[in-house]
């Protein structure tokens, strides 16, 4: 599993995330958040994990400030979160995620 390569105006080759890989990671975030609060178990089944993490991206409170999120989560085209994509989007530097779509005031 591997994420599409594109060129940024600058002629420099990135990867492209699409929102579901956004919401996998402030799903894993979510997941560590409630760990930490004792609300869910830690050392669980990579199933189970995999059925959580699903659960969670696509809960709209954990999502809503992803652009288009209301647009994606009702959407039928909802990839499955498999262990594989969780490792993929855990192990790419963090500058890369939840970037499309935000503007600042000063541009």
């Amino acid at each position: 599993m591997k994420f599409k390569s594109s060129v940024n105006n600058n002629g420099v080759y990135c990867e492209e995330f699409d929102f579901w890989d956004n919401a996998i990671l402030k799903a894993l975030f979510e997941y560590d958040r409630l760990v930490e609060l004792g609300m869910m178990e830690e050392g669980i089944n990579e199933e189970a994990f995999c059925e959580i993490i699903t659960s969670l991206s696509m809960n709209p409170q954990v999502v809503s400030s992803l652009p288009n999120s209301s647009l994606h989560l009702n959407s039928d085209d909802i990839p499955p979160v498999t262990i594989e994509r969780i490792r993929l989007v855990f192990s790419q530097p963090m500058s890369k995620f939840i970037h499309f779509g935000l503007s600042s005031d000063n541009d």
